[in-house]
């Protein structure tokens, strides 16, 4: 079941905002939801389709209730499926949500998505940044429940309201790659719109999610950029991109670059536990301001194998290794992780409504199809995002 109310209809009675909130402000009591119950290898067997699950409400004046209309799903939602994260969101999400120590907490049923995009059907009371009938975009961090389902709570400051020029699934597949990427290259990496223009940037990884939005910014910014990628997909993103060089990452071709890049940005799907190519890393000049910054830290997977303390000390010697490795050999290296921004969802929503960027959806599937979709990323080899279409 499901409201649909046609604004064209009824210009007169939508010119004030009390009885707009009191139209959009009409939603479902329960409504339908894929959990998981644990985790588990197998993605078909793992994820639950529900209905009638009781709709989330809002607990805290800083709350927004979306009614979704397109998510996606990121390699993060599938490695969470299997456990990956655990140990350390558990922890930050009883602590978010119950505001005590940590001792012990069950996260179970787990509603896995971090994207959305949507119509806010209600909001808390110190919200005035969107209002009840807004269509908003966002993502929420992955220590929250997530939004693979007809409704979903945000923080206000998780969420804008949506580029005007993108619809539902556009959108929906932009949020947590594009903050991603931003926070690798502003955050971390320390660039800018200012400072950026004629620097020799590699980017390893440049056809998935995250290395397509990172490509766009930096060209944007007035980046040379070069990218890595399958060889199949060299064509695509010369097309699309218009990238200064495109490297098959099976060639050999890396070895040729030695020391003629400033930056790298490695956002490529690695295999073995290393943070850093040591190919790539090789490509940075030997200058303490070249910086190689990697989203693949071991942060996650080394506190769920070894607990919390013991993985933070182990994380932090391995950070510290990292960073003097780096330096002995002239460069530095960080890590990078992705944080809500709702400054970083302004930039993004102003490059978007000023074409500098545009998502790139690679396969939509149904709300039903959604195990499909999961394999669809588990497979790898992407090109850009992959979308569930909601409502």
């Amino acid at each position: 079941m499901a409201f649909v109310f046609n604004k064209t209809l009824l210009p007169n009675l939508l010119s004030t905002q009390s009885i707009r909130n009191n139209l959009f402000k009409c939603y479902l009591s329960t409504h339908c939801v894929w959990q998981i119950d644990g985790f588990s290898n197998d993605l078909s067997d793992c994820l639950k389709f529900r209905s009638n699950v009781t709709t989330p409400t809002i607990r805290s004046p800083d709350e927004v209730l979306v009614s979704v209309k397109a998510s996606s799903v990121n390699p993060l939602d599938v490695l969470m499926c299997k456990g990956y994260g655990n140990e350390l969101l558990e922890k930050i999400d009883f602590a978010t949500q119950c505001k005590a120590p940590v001792i012990s907490y069950d996260r179970f049923p787990l509603t896995l998505g971090r994207d959305f995009s949507g119509i806010v059907v209600d909001k808390g009371s110190q919200v005035t940044s969107v209002d009840i009938g807004d269509e908003v975009w966002g993502a929420i961090p992955p220590y929250s429940q997530g939004t693979h389902g007809q409704y979903a709570i945000a923080k206000d400051s998780q969420m804008t309201k949506k580029p005007r020029n993108l619809d539902f699934v556009e959108a929906a597949s932009l949020p947590y790659a594009a903050l991603t990427a931003l926070a690798a290259i502003k955050t971390f990496g320390g660039l800018s719109e200012s400072n950026c223009v004629g620097k020799r940037i590699l980017v390893l990884g440049g056809s998935g999610g995250v290395g397509t939005i990172a490509i766009q910014i930096l060209k944007h910014w007035g980046a040379y950029v070069a990218t890595t990628c399958s060889s199949d997909a060299v064509p695509w993103i010369q097309e699309l991109f218009d990238v200064d060089q495109t490297i098959d990452y099976r060639s050999n071709e890396l070895s040729g670059s030695a020391q003629s890049f400033d930056y790298v940005f490695d956002f490529a799907k690695r295999s073995d536990r290393s943070s850093i190519d040591p190919d790539a890393f090789k490509c940075l000049k030997k200058k303490l301001t070249c910086s190689y910054v990697t989203v693949s830290s071991p942060l996650l997977r080394t506190i769920d194998e070894k607990g919390l303390l013991l993985g933070l000390t182990y994380n932090l010697l391995q950070a510290s290794r990292d960073t003097i490795n780096g330096i002995t050999e002239g460069r530095t290296v960080r890590w990078a992780f992705y944080h809500p921004s709702l400054s970083g969802l302004l930039i993004l929503k102003k490059l978007v409504e000023e074409e500098r960027i545009k998502p790139i959806v690679q396969k939509t599937f149904n709300f039903d199809q959604l195990p499909k979709a999961y394999i669809n990323v588990q497979d790898g080899h992407l090109r850009g995002k992959t979308v569930i279409q909601i409502q």
